[in-house]
């Protein structure tokens, strides 16, 4: 039984490397199947898609070693004293469930870091100079806090997953994911917060003023303008900011908030 498991393993070992160089040892001419000229052979899309491709197979590789060494009945959810308190019958969508949710907020989060990239900055017209160059590093910091906790989010939920896959019991089992997602949420606010008013450079007042848009604002808070295209506007209260609600696009990304939510709700508590 144990030759034969090594067998298997090695000959699952040999699949894999050689689907990782595959790209290599086939005519630069044919990637993937498809002819390409001689001169395109080396161009930027070609390389990017050969390393989307070896990712996607180094992926499938760790998941298939995974499975069959994780328990027969998975931990789902743990209590505060970290001891599961539910299970799951091994499968795809509940062994990976977290990776799944993992590759969604990574999106998510990505997709709102590139709406503030494009947001409509909030100038001030008594003093445009400054507060261009004051918005610019300010958005700068923004979507490099939001980026940052990309990664920290995707730490937590590997942590939790490797729970789960080695049926690990501990006490910590909460603190895994939340530590550091509060780390990364904590660092955001303290960036942002030290650089959320604009500085005084010494520009020239020009005597001109904001516009009257307090029709656009509910409570200083909601911001809904359908004339606005933006679908981001910086904040008038607070950090950051906020959705524009008049655009239609912003259902959209709320759409996905929520589906987020279901699925994690759908995957760990659901029956």
């Amino acid at each position: 039984m144990t030759a034969a498991i090594a067998v298997s393993s090695l000959l699952s070992a040999l699949l894999l490397a050689l689907a990782l160089v595959l790209p290599s040892i086939t005519s630069p001419t044919v990637p993937f199947g498809v002819r390409v000229p001689v001169q395109r052979a080396d161009d930027p899309t070609v390389a990017s898609q050969t390393r989307i491709y070896r990712r996607r197979v180094a992926s499938c590789g760790i998941a298939a070693a995974v499975v069959p060494s994780m328990p027969d009945a998975l931990a789902v959810h743990h209590g505060a004293n970290g001891a599961p308190n539910r299970l799951a019958a091994k499968s795809v969508v509940s062994a990976f469930s977290l990776v799944f949710v993992q590759i969604g907020v990574t999106g998510l989060l990505v997709g709102i870091a590139a709406a503030i990239f494009h947001s409509r900055p909030d100038l001030d017209p008594a003093r445009p100079l400054a507060s261009a160059r004051w918005y610019r590093q300010y958005m700068s910091l923004g979507v490099k806090a939001l980026l940052g906790l990309v990664p920290m989010i995707d730490v937590g939920m590997l942590g939790s997953s490797l729970l789960m896959w080695t049926g690990t019991v501990t006490p910590w089992a909460g603190l895994v994911v939340a530590l550091p997602i509060l780390a990364a949420v904590v660092v955001a606010i303290v960036v942002l917060a030290r650089n959320n008013r604009e500085r005084d450079e010494g520009e020239r007042d020009t005597g001109l003023t904001h516009r009257d848009d307090d029709k656009y604002w509910r409570g200083g808070l909601v911001y809904i303008n359908r004339e606005d295209h933006a679908l981001m506007v910086p904040r008038r209260f607070g950090l950051g900011w906020t959705l524009n609600f008049g655009n239609p696009r912003s259902a959209m990304l709320l759409a996905g908030v929520f589906a987020q939510i279901g699925v994690v709700i759908t995957f760990r508590f659901g029956s």
